[in-house]
């Protein structure tokens, strides 16, 4: 049976996504660029003289110099480039790219974390965030996101050892005008003193949203027990003590600190601009130059420093730690030289190939065969480090490995390799949430990372002996099978037809289905296969009983395939998440006014930016072939999904949009509302128990959870509670939270009693404050989810909150009652073209 899909119901919501995603932009996560733009800091020469001709903006008449050279490009890369330097020494990639449905920009200035004052630590990762908030030009805080999010944009940034890095991506006709706005951020910041603080705490929530990340602890554990006078040991994040604490403790200003940090690093000469979009490379070239030339050249302000952050004392180092989830890390740290200078012919690419090598002689298959990992991954780090390099090899133990984990580590096969990754010039690294025979004791500051620093054994260092079963079990890889001996491609002058959407079933029955797609739009001699990972062919054989008695084996094929050949190869934060969920619901509450509000210019705008994104052109084989795949493996099969999608967009009203929210997301007007939240809680931070959950409304939760955050725990829940039940409405926010604080003083210890401690700990502007109106909004009008189903949860190990909403309480007993889900349901059938073979049979 078939599954009808309701692409109006889809089109609506993937509006709405996309009107949501913009309206929360300011608290997204950092993500990659939306585009591939480089900002060709790999660029190495450093003469940028040679090949560069003087020339004139066709408009404006402004001087620039353009690059006559030959530019490398893929084949398959359309686009035009013009490669540019400003007078002030700026130079820009200029990108015509005519299929492009947007347009972005990406600024990169060689200057990062390691250029933080020892004193103040993650000030260059602050001033990132500060130059977002206002100009000479534009100086209303927001106004550059507020345009961009009026023009179906969106902009990010990040901080990192070496480079600040701004981006954004917008509607292809608001391109010049968000240049000129991005490129005030170079040209006139205000850094206003009145936005410090608000992100100062933006910076320290960033911070804290990082602590129960292992990666995160991993990293700043790493850099702690470097060089303490390199700074690569530095804490790059930065919080408000790193900030602005340490700067009150010094008698230094901090928003002057910072104009000091901008003036002196942020140089024309040391930034390298790529902008993208749809219009001619002199349309393009006339914006750069006349927007980005005023940005002052200082000269090379590029930070330099002396030194390695692995010198000889951080060298031979054993240290244990402990992590937040369960795992088993190992990681080997070698000091390498400078990478960067190198970086063409870098040869340590060879040594990345043989080590993440996981066929048949690999380090790797010899630790899965002893069942002592699960994963490997090497590679160079800092490949953009100036004056070092870093090699790290990543181990994924299991627990076997971790208690073999001297066994683990073949340096004599390293040391070969390469004379730099030798058992003298390593540390190495065990993570886990507890360790055998070894004592976490020492904490490091930022992070809270338990751990423990020893030397390294003798035998896993100048004694090391490659045991001689491993040795016989190591050799290099064996041929490569797959690598083809013609690197042509049949390619026809004119297509007969456009490319085909959806790919071929070739086979399928109760053991496989296989699909095909010819590659006929890229022409690129290379091709996929997907299918059921870590499954091999010999596997699969020599388990066919116990394995293909019961598995399925999907897969797709596409490339520069035949069909015959097809068929052959088929044989944790410290946030209060009731706090979180109540800003979610406020945000909901309040957004439906915004739709209301949303004027017809600007909804037609938003839709013409999401079809305009769905209609964006495949780049490359890969684009084409992880599209497929999600529908095949959905089992869906969906192939012309977003040209429904489309088709309905461009039918959508408003009106649809209003229909929508309130039938299944405004919880006044929906009839059968659902939602299901997920709440981490800290075991640092307060967290109600099972009965306070059943008793306590969650705006009080919420409230409750941001004192005792604050170290206001002087009142009870319960306190707070009633506390809420008898504040008078007419009363203003100002004057519930000054008879809160009363009552909390009235709570405390007399020799601890401190007015202004308290009325400054619960500011208007506070968390707290917010947390109480959210409480006195909620107590006035508490929602009742109760009334939306009459079904009972307690048997199955739930309990339920004073609004109705259920929790899981008992997480055994509540598993233990659910029962195993169908299999999807596919909303098309398809036919093999290549139908099985009918058996014959043979009479006697």
């Amino acid at each position: 049976m078939l599954q009808p899909v309701n692409f109006v119901r889809l089109a609506v919501l993937d509006i709405l996504s996309y009107l949501l995603s913009r309206a929360i932009q300011y608290h997204a996560p950092k993500l990659p660029p939306l585009h591939p733009l480089e900002a060709i800091n790999s660029l190495k020469p450093a003469d940028w003289e040679t090949g560069f001709k003087a020339k004139l903006t066709a408009k404006s008449l402004m001087p620039y110099k353009e690059y006559t050279g030959i530019i490398e490009q893929s084949g398959n890369d359309k686009r035009q480039h013009r490669l540019i330097r400003l007078p002030n020494n700026l130079v820009a990639l200029c990108v015509q790219d005519t299929d492009a449905k947007e347009a972005a920009a990406s600024l990169s200035v060689n200057v990062g974390s390691s250029a933080d004052p020892i004193e103040l630590q993650g000030l260059a990762h602050f001033l990132e965030h500060m130059l977002f908030l206002g100009t000479e030009k534009y100086p209303q805080e927001g106004e550059y996101n507020a345009y961009l999010a009026k023009h179906s944009g969106r902009s990010n940034a990040y901080t990192s050892f070496t480079e600040t890095n701004y981006y954004f991506s917008v509607f292809n006709g608001a391109l010049e005008n968000a240049l000129d706005r991005f490129s005030q951020f170079f040209i006139s910041p205000l850094l206003n003193t009145d936005c410090v603080d608000r992100e100062l705490n933006a910076v320290d929530s960033e911070h804290k949203g990082y602590l129960q990340s292992d990666s995160w602890r991993t990293y700043q554990l790493v850099a702690m027990t470097s060089n303490p006078a390199h700074p690569y040991s530095g804490f790059n994040v930065g919080n408000i003590e790193t900030l602005k604490g340490a700067a009150e403790k010094l008698g230094l200003d901090l928003r002057e600190e910072l104009i000091k940090f901008y003036q002196k690093y942020y140089s024309a000469d040391i930034m390298r601009l790529t902008v993208v979009g749809n219009h001619s490379l002199d349309v393009l070239t006339e914006w750069v130059v006349s927007k980005f030339s005023e940005i002052a050249s200082k000269g090379n302000t590029k930070p330099t420093f002396v030194g390695h952050p692995i010198g000889k004392a951080q060298l031979g180092k054993l240290v244990h730690y402990k992590t937040v989830i369960e795992s088993y890390l190992l990681r080997l740290q070698f000091s390498l030289p400078e990478l960067k200078s190198i970086y063409k012919e870098n040869q340590y690419t060879y040594i990345d190939a043989l080590l993440n090598h996981k066929g048949p002689g690999s380090i790797f298959s010899v630790l899965r065969k002893n069942s002592w990992a699960t994963e490997i991954n090497c590679g160079s780090s800092g490949v953009y480090y100036d004056g070092f390099g870093i090699y790290e090899i990543d181990i994924d133990a299991t627990p076997e490995g971790l208690d073999n984990y001297e066994a683990i580590y073949d340096a004599d096969l390293i040391s070969k390799c390469l004379r730099y990754l030798n058992p003298n010039n390593y540390r190495l690294f065990i993570g886990a949430q507890e360790h055998k025979a070894v004592e976490c004791k020492l904490e490091e500051k930022y992070y809270g990372v338990l751990h423990n620093i020893a030397e390294l054994p003798s035998h896993l260092t100048s004694n090391v002996k490659c045991s001689r079963s491993v040795s016989k079990q190591l050799h290099l890889p064996d041929h490569n099978a797959f690598l083809p001996d013609n690197l042509s491609v049949s390619k026809p002058d004119v297509l007969a037809n456009p490319p085909a959407v959806e790919p071929v079933l070739l086979r399928k029955n109760d053991k496989i289905e296989v699909w095909f797609k010819k590659d006929d739009q890229f022409f690129t001699p290379h091709g996929h296969i997907e299918a059921l990972k870590d499954v091999t062919l010999d596997g699969l054989q020599a388990h066919a009983e116990s394995v293909l008695g019961k598995a399925y084996v999907k897969m797709i094929m596409s490339g520069n395939y035949t069909q015959s050949v097809a068929l052959d190869t088929s044989s944790q934060g410290e946030s209060n998440p009731a706090y979180v969920t109540q800003r979610i619901n406020q945000f909901i509450r309040e957004y439906r006014l915004r739709l209301i509000e949303l004027s017809t210019e600007e909804f037609e705008s938003s839709v013409q930016s999401l079809i305009s994104l769905k209609q964006e052109k495949l780049l490359s084989m890969d684009d084409e072939f992880s599209r497929l795949w999600v529908h095949i493996s959905s089992d869906e099969y969906m192939f012309d999904t977003l040209d429904k999608e489309v088709e309905q967009l461009k039918q959508l009203s408003k009106d649809n949009l209003l229909e929508f929210w309130d039938k299944y997301i405004n919880k006044d007007t929906a009839k059968h509302y659902t939602r299901l939240d997920m709440q981490m809680w800290s075991t640092k931070i307060w967290q109600p128990t099972p009965e306070e959950f059943e008793m306590y409304p969650s705006a009080v939760l919420s409230l409750f959870g941001c004192l005792c955050s604050g170290g206001h725990t002087a009142l009870s829940i319960t306190e707070v509670h009633s506390f809420i039940l008898s504040v008078t409405t007419s009363n203003s926010i100002d004057t519930v939270l000054e008879e809160l604080g009363e009552l909390y003083m009235s709570k405390q210890a007399p020799s601890t009693t401190n007015a202004d401690s308290a009325r400054t700990a619960f500011g208007t502007s506070s968390k707290i404050a917010t947390a109480l109106q959210m409480a006195i909004s909620s107590a006035q009008d508490m929602p009742n989810f109760a009334n939306q189903s009459k079904t009972n949860f307690a048997s199955i190990g739930m309990k339920q909150s004073p609004e109705g909403i259920w929790l899981i309480n008992d997480y055994t007993q509540f598993k233990s009652s659910q029962a195993l889900h169908g299999l999807p349901v596919p909303v098309r059938s398809f036919v093999p073209l290549i139908p099985e073979p009918v058996p014959v049979e043979v009479s006697e």
